[in-house]
């Protein structure tokens, strides 16, 4: 079988559509898998500071119960650094004469 002059590029442009279609195909792939990573090590940071803001509220319940106010302190999980500060209101003014506290975490 014989083949056209005419139709001998035609091979060309059907393959270079073809991975044209394909390079934007796994760009998409590629940019939802990226986003994704971002968004689960968001997630996991979030879930180590919330353990450490539970440590640190039983740290502070130890020192409250011997005398003393909690200071904050630094946490460092798998290289990401947690700050711990607390803030305590005055005694006796909060509801029922209790003391108000708060922990705060931030990374």
């Amino acid at each position: 079988m014989k083949i056209k002059n005419n139709e001998r590029g035609m091979i060309l442009v059907i393959a270079t559509v073809f991975v044209m279609i394909v390079s934007i195909l796994v760009v998409g792939f590629m940019s939802r898998n990226t986003s994704q990573t971002l968004a689960t090590t968001d997630q996991i940071k979030r879930i180590q500071a919330e353990a450490v803001l539970e440590g640190a509220m039983w740290r502070a319940q130890s020192a409250y119960e011997s005398g003393t106010v909690p200071g904050g302190y630094d946490e460092t999980i798998y290289g990401v650094t947690y700050h711990v500060s607390f803030t305590s209101g005055a005694a006796a003014s909060g509801p029922s004469d209790t003391m108000p506290f708060s922990a705060k975490v931030t990374y």
